[in-house]
Order: structure tokens, then sequence, then C-alpha cells
């Protein structure tokens, strides 16, 4: 049996590499389930003169496209009210995915931001076809106390030819409502320009199931929905360890104190780095006030980005409907202030681990150093 001496740079750029790549999303070819967190249910994005319509979340991962075909979205029992037969435009009870963050429900939005970089700045979005149990709807708040429909022809149930249009490129998100249980598929084209996107075939599973916890802290009235609409990002009032990926206190702290620890070798730089730059750019104010940096991780922001919409500005309206800051594409992952708060404690836990693998490494560093023979096999 022979011995060698572990050099400690080679498993440095070994773990830089891994942590390189591990931070790519990749969307394997598989149905999924999303229950709760941020998406664009209609991504709209072109490369070489074509659009192309899928499905962006941040449940998953951050920024994971998706074809729709391979997604079912989640509307949960929990989810129901009769606050909606209050509004004209509707007059029925059904199933609501609220305009702004709500604990536990999904929040679909739509974006046409990474479609400009090809010149498709002014969009629509054509439902070609509805189908399913009941009716749709799809409204946003006002800005005046009210509300007002999402489509360009100013109804709120959405039909085959109902378009959203999007004159400037933004992410917003808005007030969906489904009017009885069961299963609902929806097509869609993305036009600009004289030219059409592929048509994706979205579905819906509503009221179906309850949620695995209690997510109603209080009904979901008119009054709900236009304060969550209107708080923008808000912080949830309390994180749910499993769904928000949270820590125990003991461990953040560790996590916390490991972090603040100078590195003990080239590994261990590596990993805080790697930590320090992932926090930067979760630390950035959610209304997208403060100027970002002109680099992250050593690209030029002003090239052409391959995806880089939540680094763009946003508009500060467009149609009445409340956009969203550029670093809301993190969801989850993309910038609510729930979402900003969903990535610190999960931050934690991987400085945490890397500060157990730089343990290790200097072990092996301090055993070369001391001419330990390890085994090789």
């Amino acid at each position: 049996m022979q011995s060698t001496v572990v050099r400690p740079s080679v498993i440095a750029v070994a773990l830089a590499g891994s942590l390189a790549f591990a931070g790519s999303p990749v969307a394997h070819a598989e149905q999924i389930v999303l229950e709760s967190g941020h998406l664009n249910a209609f991504n709209v994005t072109a490369k070489n003169g074509q659009l192309k319509l899928d499905l962006k979340e941040d449940i998953t991962g951050l920024n994971v496209e998706r074809p729709a075909e391979d997604v079912t979205m989640v509307v949960h029992k929990d989810a129901y009210t009769d606050a909606t037969k209050a509004l004209p435009q509707v007059g029925k009870s059904g199933y609501v995915l609220p305009q702004g963050y709500h604990q536990g429900m999904l929040r679909p939005g739509w974006t046409t931001l990474m479609a400009r970089w090809d010149g498709f700045t002014d969009v629509k979005i054509r439902i070609d076809e509805v189908t399913g149990p009941g009716e749709v709807y799809m409204f946003n708040t006002d800005g005046k106390g009210g509300f007002k429909a999402a489509a360009e022809d100013g109804n709120f149930q959405l039909t085959p030819g109902s378009a959203i249009h999007q004159e400037t490129p933004a992410h917003l998100h808005t007030h969906w409502l489904f009017t009885e249980p069961g299963v609902y598929t929806m097509k869609a084209t993305a036009l600009s320009n004289g030219k059409e996107s592929n048509q994706a075939t979205y579905t819906w599973q509503v009221g179906q199931k309850a949620h695995a916890r209690p997510i109603m802290d209080e009904p979901l009235s008119l009054e709900r929905m236009q304060t969550l609409a209107n708080a923008g990002k808000p912080v949830p009032p309390a994180v749910d360890p499993v769904e928000k990926g949270a820590v125990p206190p003991a461990a953040d702290a560790a996590a916390k104190d490991a972090a603040n620890a100078p590195a003990k070798n080239a590994a261990d730089a590596v990993a805080k780095n790697a930590a320090a730059e992932a926090g930067q750019q979760s630390a950035a104010p959610a209304d997208g006030s403060a100027s970002r940096p002109a680099t992250v991780a050593g690209e030029d922001l002003s090239a052409k980005p391959e995806n880089r919409d939540e680094l763009s500005a946003q508009p500060s309206e467009q149609g009445g409907l409340s956009a969203e800051s550029s670093s809301a594409e993190r969801g989850a992952g993309s910038a609510d202030l729930s979402a900003a708060a969903e990535s610190k404690p999960a931050l934690a836990g991987l400085a945490l681990v890397l500060a157990i693998l730089g343990a290790g490494l200097t072990f092996l560093q301090t055993g070369a150093l001391k001419g330990i023979a390890l085994p090789k096999f």
C-alpha cells in the first residue's frame, strides 16, 4: 500500500469548482408540483430573434426555467374565500392567490425583462384557451383602494383572447381567482414585433388539498388582499423552519462564529469568500433604491446578460400594476423581503457546512506538515 501527501491547494481548487457548479440552476426533464413560493408563470424570453414562453421559478432553485408543461401549480383549499363575491366584476367566491406575498401560497406573476435584449420591449401575453370546472379571474389593486383588470380588454375574467399587454419590460404580479375546485389548463402565447412564441400549456390543481400546516393567520378579505398587494415585499410575521429553510438559533450562532473566524487554509478562504459574496447579494434593498455594484462575481453588467433580469432596474409603475423592483426576480430566491429572509438562514447553514469542511482540511494540512503519510488505495 503506497502513501501520499494531500495538497490542500488541490482540495481548495476542487471545492471552488464544486461551489461554482452548484450555483447553476438546472431544470431537469421531469414533472414537478409547486405549492408555495415565487414564480413567473409567464416567463417571456428571446434568443436570435425568436420569442420563447415558459415558466421560471425560485422554489427549487434560483431563476430555474422550466417548460410550462412540466409543472403543476397548486392552489390549496386554504385559499378559499367568499370575499370576492363583493366584487361586482366577479360576484363569485373561490380560491385566491394574492398579488402580494402570503405564507404557504404560490405567488405567480410574469416577466418580459429578458425579451428586451433581442429588441422585444412591447409584449403581449395572449390567453388562447382556458379549461376547467369553473372560471378564472385575474385582477390587480388600482392604488386607490379598489381593483382593476389585468387584461387589456378590462375584463376580470380570463377567456380565450384575453391578453396582458406589457408595453415596457417589467416583472409584475396579480391576484388569481379560481371559482371551483378541480384541474384547470391554460394555453398562452407571447407576441411582439409581429412575431409569436411557442404556445405554452399551464396546469393548475385547485382546492383539492390542504396545506400541510395552518397558513391563514386571518381571513383572506378584500382588505387583506389590498394590504398584501400594497405591502410591496413584506417580511412574513413568522418563518416556518420547514418551508423557509431556517436553522435553529444555536446553529445560526455557530455559523456566524465560523464565518467571522479567520481562514485556516486556502480551501477555507475560498469557502468564506463564496459565502460572503452570496450574503452581499442577498442583502440588497428590496425596493431597489440603493445602487447596485457595477460587477457581480467579476461580470460586467453593462454587457448583455444571460440571466440577469433580477439585476436590471424596474419601472416604478406599469399600467397601474404593482411593479416589482429588479431584485424581485430572485423570488424564494427572488427579492421579496420574505425571500431575503429565506436566503439568509440558508446562507448561514451553508457557512456552517463550509466551516466544518475547512476544519477537516486543516486536519489534513496539519498532518501533511508533520509528515504524516496518508494511505492511497
